[in-house]
Parts: C-alpha cells; sequence; structure tokens
C-alpha cells in the first residue's frame, strides 16, 4: 500500500505535466476513489450510506469509484474532450446541489455536528467533517472541469481556424 501511494503522489505532482491533467488524476484517484475507500473504510462502514442514504447508498458509493475511474482515464487527454468535461462539471454541481440540501437540512446538520463533537472514534469525525466538507471540494472540481471544457472548446475551435486556413 505504501509504495502505491508513492506512486499516486509521483504521478500526480510531476511538474511537468499540465495543472488541468493534474487536476484531473487528483479527482479522481485522490478525492474520488481513495477519498471514498477511506471514508467507508473499503465499504466496511455504513456510516456514509446511513447518514444520507439517498446520496451514499453503498451503490452510489460504487459510483462514485467509477467517476474517479472516468476522471483519471481522460486526464492524459482532456483537451480532446471538452463536451465530457462537460458531463463532469454537471455531476460535480449536482452533488454540490446535494451538498447543499443536505445542510440546509437543520435536523441533518446538527447531527453531523453533534457525531464530531461526540466522536469517539476516528470514523465518526471523518464522516462528519465529510459530509461538512464534500460540496466544497465538488463545486472546486466543477470549476476546473469547466475549464477543462472552455480550454478543450478553445482549442478546437483554434485547430479548426488552421485548418480552414490551409485550405
Amino acid at each position: 500500500v505504501d509504495n502505491t501511494l508513492r506512486v499516486i503522489y509521483r504521478t500526480i505532482c510531476l511538474k511537468s505535466m499540465p495543472l488541468i491533467q493534474r487536476m484531473y488524476l487528483f479527482c479522481g484517484i485522490c478525492i474520488n476513489i481513495l477519498g471514498i475507500l477511506t471514508i467507508n473504510q473499503g465499504f466496511t462502514s455504513d456510516a456514509v450510506s446511513l447518514m444520507d442514504p439517498d446520496v451514499f447508498s453503498r451503490e452510489s458509493q460504487m459510483a462514485i469509484l467509477l467517476w474517479g475511474c472516468a476522471y483519471a482515464s481522460v486526464a492524459h487527454q482532456w483537451k480532446q474532450v471538452p463536451y465530457l468535461s462537460c458531463v463532469f462539471c454537471a455531476e460535480k454541481l449536482l452533488y454540490s446541489y446535494f451538498w447543499l440540501r443536505f445542510l440546509s437540512d437543520d435536523r441533518r446538520r446538527s447531527h453531523v455536528v453533534d457525531l464530531i463533537r461526540a466522536s469517539t472514534t476516528l470514523t465518526d469525525v471523518i464522516t462528519g467533517m465529510f459530509f461538512l466538507t464534500y460540496g466544497l471540494i465538488d463545486f472546486t472540481f466543477a470549476i476546473v472541469f469547466a475549464y477543462a471544457s472552455y480550454l478543450g472548446f478553445q482549442a478546437a475551435t483554434n485547430q479548426g481556424t488552421k485548418g480552414a486556413k490551409r485550405e
């Protein structure tokens, strides 16, 4: 595991790699894959799904892993798939909306805060912190994906203009 984490760290931190590419890898590998596996303790804890079963059922958590794989799989060609970046942006905005909806419910928000305050285990703290912050993280990555989409469309437009000038 330690060696795998070193490889992931080196891959994401390559200075020769464009920042957007590193962000795709970071979001896919660290946030979605390692993040969800940490929070649900490798699918051995139901704390996340009990807190918000509509959004974070066990099946939804598996889908989050797949989204992470999708982000990482296109990291090297993000400029060529601007429409896919739009889909990624929409998905992150949707989870940001879910987060705002969750936090706007006084009972749920109070439960999360109480969970952190009265925590007796690290799992309780991690779960509580996750529910207090995941929407901000998703919104940040929505901006990254929107910007990547913009750059991809811009590159495609520039490529089309160059091709038209040659004819």
